[in-house]
């Protein structure tokens, strides 16, 4: 294989391998909700639950085919990521009760580890210096826990009554957009000063990212258009992933 197509198949690796740890997330968050905490979603997610337990199932074993065959090496790596993510509705997330957003900077923890496990990778970009994985490693911290604290607005009511301490649990809806917008907006303008001091491309790419989040940010108070955010909110993630496997 070349390396234009091993990057390919670690970017799909890793999708399967995010998408795998959210599929059985929600099967364990199925089956800890017996409906006390929303009656019409537990119902709809009872009647598919056999459905996604074979997704999940087909995510599963197709990530750990690719990674087993292609990058034996991260095997060990792949496996511990699964294993925090069946541990995270049991035992995790019950840490937001006592830490303020503890779940939030956990995914976001994830994450930067993900991306910066993949940045060692030999087919990976070699022009990083230290300073700028720090900066690089930095934003997609800030990134995503403003993708994580989005994903809380659908689920104000049930973390209420769990008492997680999330964003808009916290300050209320309209409170912890602006939160998050100010966040969001210090990273682009972050980006964009150093942008100005070094002249390093990858700053204007990471900038854009911040201006793609603006409008998904204010999206988010209307927890019906849930699908179309988590869909939305996914891009920058693997954006991400791009910026350090292609360039």
């Amino acid at each position: 294989l070349g390396v234009s197509s091993r990057q390919f198949i670690m970017f799909f690796s890793l999708y399967l391998l995010n998408q795998t740890v959210f599929w059985i997330d929600r099967i364990l968050g199925i089956k800890l909700d017996n409906g006390e905490l929303n009656q019409e979603r537990s119902k709809l997610l009872q009647k598919r639950f056999d459905l996604y337990k074979w997704v999940t199932l087909l995510y599963l074993v197709t990530n750990l085919i690719l990674v087993a065959v292609f990058f034996p090496g991260f095997l060990v790596f792949d496996v511990l990521i699964l294993t925090a993510g069946m541990s995270y509705s049991r035992i995790f997330k019950g840490l937001t009760r006592y830490i303020p957003m503890f779940k939030n900077f956990f995914v976001a923890f994830f994450f930067v580890i993900e991306i910066a496990v993949i940045g060692k990778l030999p087919s990976a970009s070699s022009f990083l210096t230290v300073y700028d994985e720090v900066v690089f490693l930095g934003t997609i911290l800030a990134q995503s826990l403003i993708a994580q604290s989005l994903f809380d607005f659908k689920d104000i009511s049930e973390d209420r009554k769990l008492g997680l301490k999330t964003l808009p649990v916290l300050f209320g809806k309209k409170n912890a957009v602006i939160m998050i917008q100010v966040l969001n907006f210090g990273v682009f303008i972050a980006q964009i000063a150093l942008w100005g001091l070094t002249k390093g491309t990858y700053h204007v790419m990471l900038s854009l990212v911040s201006l793609y989040n603006t409008p998904f940010i204010l999206l988010s108070l209307d927890a019906s258009r849930f699908k179309i955010l988590y869909l939305c909110e996914q891009i920058p993630y693997y954006f991400f992933f791009f910026i350090i496997l292609a360039i």
